[in-house]
């Protein structure tokens, strides 16, 4: 494939989990045996489901959640993606209480389109 080709499918992702909600849809993008790295991902179930559970987590406890794509670059098969996220914490969060603060969290991805499973996932939560 070619580098936008693969820019193409990790935007779709995002698409797919932050835009449209259609957790169904990840499994285009997601392999079975994925292994998530990111706050939060030990207390959830490994591999696709993991991510479905992550996103429809993260959704409910921030409903206005939207992102920004910052930045996309390429290295061979590998696609890193810079995003921004913000929303208000509307909900409780994996045992944190609801807060109503906006949130922006910046994540770096680092995925590997053709193994169909992002490989390394890197974001982290500030204090809400």
């Amino acid at each position: 494939m070619s580098a936008e080709q693969n820019m193409t499918i990790a935007r779709n992702f995002l698409d797919a989990a932050w835009n449209k909600r259609d957790f169904g849809r990840l499994s285009q993008y997601v392999a079975q045996d994925h292994v998530a790295h990111g706050p939060f991902t030990d207390q959830l179930p490994p591999g696709l489901q993991g991510v479905i559970a992550f996103a429809s987590t993260f959704t409910t406890a921030f409903p206005d959640v939207t992102y920004t794509l910052d930045s996309q670059d390429t290295e061979g098969n590998l696609v890193r993606t810079h995003v921004t996220y913000h929303g208000t914490h509307k909900a409780e969060l994996m045992g944190v209480p609801t807060t109503g603060r906006l949130l922006f969290l910046f994540s770096s991805r680092i995925v590997l389109p053709g193994a169909r499973s992002p490989r390394v996932g890197r974001s982290g939560i500030p204090t809400i």
